[in-house]
């Protein structure tokens, strides 16, 4: 028994409370399926998850170009490498300022010096020191890139990878064994 005021009362268990109530037992219930509606409808709207993709052209160990786009994350390698076709373009670094690429030039090659030779006059491997890396995408070396200007866009991005050099490139790129599991046509030649 529980003395309350000058009063003795009986316990009450909260179901006797819901029992004599009966709009307490509605307004719970309610209230949950109002906050499970607005919870799926807000889930259902939800705009997808981005994935930033970076990409770099290194030449001779320095980063002389960088890009990048994002995505929703579902394009395959393939797919993220092609937007080198398209929306990725790339920025001039300092080092590329180096190059010396007048500012009016619209294509330009990049290449590797040829193999040095020995104290016996032999030459040596040559080694591919452009490299191109688009994470999601693929990486490569390679002796020779050729560069396209387009009109700069409002993140200075201007340069983009001659659409031949992309298609000649496309089957030397290495990618994760996670992204080769995802490609969509494994035997795609370019």
């Amino acid at each position: 028994m529980v003395l309350v005021g000058a009063q003795i009362a009986e316990p009450v268990s909260v179901h006797d409370v819901y029992a004599r109530q009966p709009i307490m037992r509605i307004v719970p219930v309610a209230a949950v399926l109002v906050l499970a509606t607005a919870a799926a409808v807000l889930a259902s709207h939800a705009p997808p998850a981005a994935r930033y993709v970076p990409a770099e052209i290194r030449f001779e160990g320095k980063v002389i170009l960088r890009g990048s786009t994002s995505d929703d994350g579902s394009p395959d390698a393939d797919a993220v490498w092609d937007y080198q076709r398209g929306q990725l373009r790339y920025a001039a670094t300092e080092d590329f300022a180096a190059l010396g690429i007048a500012k009016d030039q619209m294509e330009c090659t990049l290449e590797s010096p040829a193999a040095k030779k020995d104290a016996n006059g032999i030459a040596g491997a040559r080694e591919a020191e452009v490299e191109v890396d688009v994470r999601y995408g693929g990486r490569l070396s390679t002796f020779e890139l050729r560069l396209v200007r387009d009109p700069k866009a409002a993140n200075g991005a201007e340069w983009r990878i001659h659409e031949e050099d992309l298609d000649r490139l496309f089957g030397n790129r290495l990618i994760r064994r996670d992204d080769a599991r995802t490609l969509k046509d494994p035997t795609r030649k370019k």
